[in-house]
């Protein structure tokens, strides 16, 4: 679609009409339309037929005409996208149209709006052969009929209104109405002792990418105001001022200020982010809402909100509570992985039309990669994990693949079942074998080539290899799988699911700490992790009748990663009750250390990351 684009871009096409359209954002085809404007071309794309707001491309592109389908009475078609990112509306139910093998018929959707835009752009151009393509879009805009009294819940939400030729051809001075429509493309948060955790105690302020999606209105001197009604949320700074771009992106960076309580436990905070301006209305998006996960700990479990049956997230999440984790599982993706013990990501698979699943996007792989290089453990799955980066063209993504010990990846354009996964010798997956999977979709699995640091772990029959562990040199782990873990199909033992994803957890040292802490009451937790300088430990008995009455000889000890003591920091009897301890660690190197407890004659381990 985008050469298509570029071809008739550069054969000096006046008005270039798209109907196709896909979910996901990629900067490269960004940077085609803002190629094919330059040279003056009118990019008019169909809006999408899924009866929703949602994202859309070629459509959202900035300076593209974004197309809407309405019934011939003005009333929005019932299968046409709606939203702020809609510029104007037009016919798209049962219009007469070609069709192969040179016949005619009548056709429905966006796809059949679109090109009557498009017409009425190219007949404005033919009246005005000097105008400029800004001039010739505001024309059509500007004239078109307001049909928001006949689309009551969709005010604001079919762009100007549905197209009118006679008005664009006959109306002089044509003005666009003073409206904006803004939505929040994703937030970050900056803790200010700088160890990206936004842990109790923290002081924090934020930055936001916000999308204008209006034609030709911006907005100076807007004010932007922070609120919450979270009581373990103080908001010191809630206001900032700036400038509104028309149809584009702006930042705000670094702006307002809040604190988070000393007693605050690991949950979703709610913010508000409220806009108002002087000169401008806005029609949308004048409250973001959005969230903020604090005091991260324990085992965040991740999974997206899309269609198709292809995650693992409701499996994993009840697994591990089973086995006495403490896990977070959320379908909102936080700025920042760090301060987790590991972390579960299911985005799905795509399908064949890539609107199912989710999509990784680089800001989430920006936050993965950040994890891993503090020595973080990630398990995670879709169909095209790295496909789908390489297809956006992602700059990180051979950080990524090498964080994840992969060295290529190959992603076929068609869908593969499982006929048999096969688990490979030396890997955690030896021995194990699924014959089967439920999942659906199937489309477009990644078939990976181990790097140095990685292990091929599964291999699909007469496919390749589709399942890869790695440890590197930050002492991450990490294991990539291209089907949903929980829609293999268990055999005979051990061919289970529960097995495999048990030796995953103990791949990553999370699940084998349980099990010895269980034998010996006991449970360790290492906050903030990683560290600058101060650091807890915590160590909790399990919750039993006696456990006020139980007594061990406890020694808590820190050791490097040749086995050298460090320091010993508790050597003694205790009961089996909650006791926290603080350890110092600026004086020592940044790198990998290991808090050993000792209780009785149970040992149980957790990592320790340095920063500097």
């Amino acid at each position: 679609g985008f050469d298509g684009i570029l071809y008739a871009a550069e054969n000096d096409a006046a008005v270039i009409s798209n109907s196709w359209g896909t979910t996901f954002f990629s900067q490269a085809s960004q940077d085609v339309i803002g190629y094919a404007t330059g040279l003056g071309s009118i990019i008019v794309a169909a809006a999408g037929n899924d009866n929703q707001f949602m994202d859309h491309y070629p459509s959202d592109y900035k300076s593209v005409v974004s197309v809407a389908a309405v019934y011939e009475s003005d009333i929005r078609a019932g299968f046409s996208n709606y939203g702020p990112n809609i510029w104007v509306s037009s016919p798209g139910v049962n219009v007469w149209s070609t069709m192969p093998n040179n016949n005619y018929s009548t056709g429905s959707g966006t796809s059949m709006a679109t090109p009557i835009v498009a017409g009425l752009l190219g007949l404005v151009k033919s009246y005005h052969p000097d105008w400029t393509s800004n001039q010739v879009i505001t024309q059509v805009l500007g004239t078109a009929d307001d049909i928001d009294p006949l689309n009551p819940g969709f005010e604001n939400q079919l762009g100007s209104g549905r197209i009118n030729a006679f008005r664009a051809l006959s109306e002089t001075n044509v003005i666009l109405d003073q409206e904006i429509g803004i939505d929040l493309d994703y937030s970050t948060c900056h803790d200010l002792d700088g160890n990206t955790m936004l842990e109790p105690g923290d002081t924090v302020n934020l930055s936001f990418k916000i999308r204008n999606y209006n034609y030709g209105v911006s907005a100076d001197n807007v004010t932007f105001t922070l609120t919450t009604e979270d009581p373990d949320i103080i908001i010191l700074d809630n206001t900032c001022t700036g400038n509104i771009p028309a149809d584009d992106y702006f930042t705000l960076d670094h702006v307002f200020l809040f604190k988070i309580s000393e007693e605050t436990n690991i949950h979703l905070v709610d913010l508000k982010l409220i806009t108002t301006a002087d000169d401008v209305e806005i029609t949308w998006g004048d409250t973001i809402s959005f969230e903020v996960l604090v005091a991260p700990q324990g085992i965040l479990v991740y999974q997206g909100e899309g269609t198709g049956s292809a995650y693992s997230g409701d499996f994993i999440n009840d697994y591990l509570a089973e086995q006495g984790l403490q896990v977070f599982y959320t379908s909102h993706f936080p700025s920042s992985l760090n301060g987790f013990d590991a972390v579960f990501l299911s985005y799905g698979n795509y399908g064949i039309t890539l609107r199912s699943g989710v999509i990784v996007t680089c800001e989430m792989v920006e936050s993965i990669i950040e994890y891993l290089e503090n020595g973080g453990n990630v398990y995670a799955e879709s169909g095209s994990f790295f496909g789908i980066m390489a297809y956006l063209d992602y700059a990180n993504i051979d950080e990524a693949m090498k964080l994840f010990g992969v060295e290529e990846v190959i992603t076929p354009l068609s869908q593969n079942s499982i006929d048999m996964l096969f688990g490979i010798n030396n890997s955690i997956c030896e021995d194990l074998a699924f014959g089967s999977s439920t999942q659906n979709p199937i489309w477009y699995i990644d078939v990976m080539t181990p790097g140095e640091n990685g292990q091929a772990a599964f291999e699909e029959f007469d496919y390749g290899t589709v399942a890869v562990q790695g440890e590197g040199e930050y002492g991450q782990k990490t294991f990539v799988f291209s089907y949903a873990l929980a829609h293999l199909e268990d055999g005979e033992e051990p061919n289970t699911r529960e097995e495999l994803l048990r030796r995953i957890c103990e791949f990553f040292d999370v699940l084998v700490s349980i099990d010895q802490l269980q034998v010996a009451g006991y449970k360790l937790q290492v906050f903030p992790n990683p560290c600058h300088g101060l650091t807890n430990i915590k160590y909790t008995s399990q919750i039993t009748s006696h456990k006020s009455q139980v007594t061990n000889q406890v020694e808590l000890t820190i050791f490097d990663l040749n086995g050298n003591k460090i320091q010993t920091l508790v050597d003694k009897k205790q009961s089996n009750d909650e006791h926290t301890i603080q350890f110092n660690a600026s004086t020592l190197p940044a790198g990998i250390y290991l808090v050993r407890l000792q209780a009785g004659e149970e040992v149980v381990t957790k990592k320790l990351v340095v920063m500097r």
